[in-house]
């Protein structure tokens, strides 16, 4: 095998289990618990010394051997671009590392193009592959071998992550949907071929199909050892990749419901890639919701975006559908994979598996190519989300909740404060002209259906004053029509609370110890669940954020104006 080709790797191994490590000279071998060979790493392939190449692997399986099967891969990709930078002029095997091998790396991966960051990273693995050598088998390795870390890569700045535009969102969509449709037409035409037979009005492909299906009892035959008959049929049907198609999903069929899955949550894409099959779920509270969970290890908590029910296109809808045309592969995928939702089955192959990570690039390469699209990172997508919920909501706590994040500065990574920077300006400037005419005795006017009519303003449920009711701000409403969103005023942007004024206190405090008596009354009748999403939002923010602001002076008058009976009976 030349040198820096890619030797064997099985990628279908077990995620959740320690393999069993296995070296044999130069070659590794990881069994699962039955004793079954998952994955194999040849160091001879490398054009690596006998001597060298088993301590190459020794290190390896030492360093690498129970890890992640990405950590793995990453590692061996990192050997073989080390193997091809130091590979002899003549192609014979290499006995020992050279003393200048890290270096002849580092200009190695630079002429490849890599980011730096990737290029860091294999440089170090391959530092610490030298330096491992050095302590177990110094016969192994030149003399002076340099082991310093090349300052070829800096870090730069952390910058805000890109994000996939607008136009090409849609377009990506638009392709992943014409693409799920063709998919289950094929494996529909399949199932019916292989139930039914052939219709009248099936065409030529059809034909040859079911003449296939036939003659091998609807099995897909192996290209060795095929009889002429069966191999003109092969032919007539499109070859054995075509034919797979028809009979269970391949990598690139699941590829687009991921693709248009990934979209629509603005996941993490690796997190995603092991999406589980019970991840849709009802909402706990809403009827007409229903959300998608997954796992995200390194933030070590549950992630869910929530997607209203009977949406042929929503992404709940799509795991459904995708479950539908691969729920057959569960049985032939190794234990560890079968509640994984992107199940397939390569052609040749009788084991079912998720795509690595490897793969779903390489499909996201070709995806492009196939429907002209604009090139774009996965991980854009989420960028995308986040940009598009911090726009419409105007505060960066909106896209936090969206992304699912702890901390607002890591939701700044996604979508910096600075791109609403000339929106916040606008905002504040606006406000200070209303504090200002309230300052001054004016009256607002309102604008309503195009006319305009004066008012003293608007005073709302619990007490607080509108800034402008006709001006559509609350979520559902129309601009130009008046908003009737009064008990949601506590979140509302337009809301205006003159903590100064005793009337307004004073509803405010009545409020407050009416909302506190509902939530007594909520537990005792068993809407507590409700409640909280209703109606403890409002409760906290008067307790916690506008009430602790009110001097004591005016929360004194206050006192002597609540009034409990103009609040309605809630629930």
């Amino acid at each position: 095998m030349r040198c820096g080709k890619r030797s064997t790797i099985s990628m279908e191994g077990p995620l959740r289990e320690v393999p069993n490590v296995e070296c044999h000279g130069g070659l590794i071998s990881l069994r699962d618990a039955k004793g079954v060979v998952r994955r194999t790493f040849d160091f001879s392939e490398l054009r690596f010394g006998r001597r060298l190449a088993e301590a190459l692997a020794r290190f390896f399986s030492s360093k690498y051997g129970s890890l992640a099967i990405e950590t793995q891969s990453i590692a061996w990709r990192s050997c073989r671009n080390f193997a091809k930078a130091i590979a002899t002029p003549d192609g014979r095997a290499i006995q020992r590392l050279p003393k200048d091998g890290i270096l002849k790396l580092s200009d190695s991966l630079r002429e490849l193009g890599l980011k730096p960051k990737v290029a860091q990273a294999r440089v170090n693995i391959c530092v610490q592959l030298v330096e491992w050598c050095l302590r177990n088998e110094p016969l192994v390795v030149a003399k002076g071998a340099i082991t310093m870390v090349p300052t070829l890569y800096e870090r730069l700045p952390q910058q805000s992550r890109p994000a996939v535009p607008e136009k090409v969102v849609k377009g990506v969509l638009a392709a992943c949907y014409k693409d799920i449709e063709e998919t289950e037409a094929r494996l529909g035409l399949g199932r019916r071929l292989l139930k039914d037979g052939v219709q009248p009005g099936d065409d030529d492909q059809a034909l040859a199909l079911d003449q296939l299906f036939k003659a091998t009892r609807g099995k897909i035959p192996r290209r060795t050892g095929l009889s002429h008959h069966l191999a003109s049929l092969v032919d007539a049907a499109g070859g054995l990749r075509e034919i797979t198609t028809y009979l269970r999903i391949t990598a690139s069929q699941v590829f687009p419901f991921y693709l248009a899955i990934l979209a629509q949550t603005g996941a993490n894409p690796m997190s995603l890639r092991k999406l589980e099959r019970s991840c849709v779920s009802r909402h706990p509270l809403v009827s007409h919701l229903e959300r998608i969970i997954w796992d995200k290890p390194r933030a070590g908590k549950e992630q869910y975006v929530d997607f209203p029910t009977g949406k042929a296109w929503s992404a709940p809808s799509l795991v459904r559908r995708l479950i539908d045309l691969n729920d057959a592969l569960k049985k032939s995928a190794h234990r560890s994979d079968r509640e994984y939702l992107f199940l397939f089955q390569k052609a040749g192959v009788s084991t079912a598996s998720i795509p690595s990570w490897g793969t779903i690039h390489d499909l996201l390469n070709k995806f492009i190519v196939k429907h002209g699209l604009a090139n774009f990172d996965l991980a854009g997508f989420r960028t995308h989300v986040g940009k598009a919920h911090h726009l419409a909501a105007g505060s960066i706590e909106a896209a936090k909740e969206r992304l699912n994040h702890v901390e607002v500065r890591t939701t700044a990574g996604y979508t910096p404060l600075d791109d609403r920077a000339a929106a916040h300006d606008r905002k504040i400037i606006a406000f200070q002209g209303r504090l200002l005419r309230e300052a001054r005795g004016e009256q607002p006017r309102w604008k309503t259906g195009g006319e305009s009519k004066k008012g003293t303003g608007h005073e709302t449920l619990f007490g607080f004053r509108c800034g402008d009711p006709y001006e559509g701000r609350a979520p559902g409403s129309i601009a130009g029509k008046l908003c009737l969103q009064f008990s949601q005023c506590a979140t509302c942007p337009g809301a205006i609370i003159p903590l100064d004024n005793v009337r307004v206190v004073a509803k405010l405090l009545a409020t407050a110890k009416y909302l506190e008596a509902t939530g007594v009354r909520a537990k005792k009748e068993g809407w507590w669940a409700r409640y909280c999403e209703v109606y403890e939002p409002t409760r906290r923010i008067l307790g916690e954020e506008l009430l602790p602001a009110v001097s004591d002076a005016v929360l004194a008058k206050a006192e002597k104006f609540i009034s409990l009976e103009i609040l309605p009976h809630l629930e």
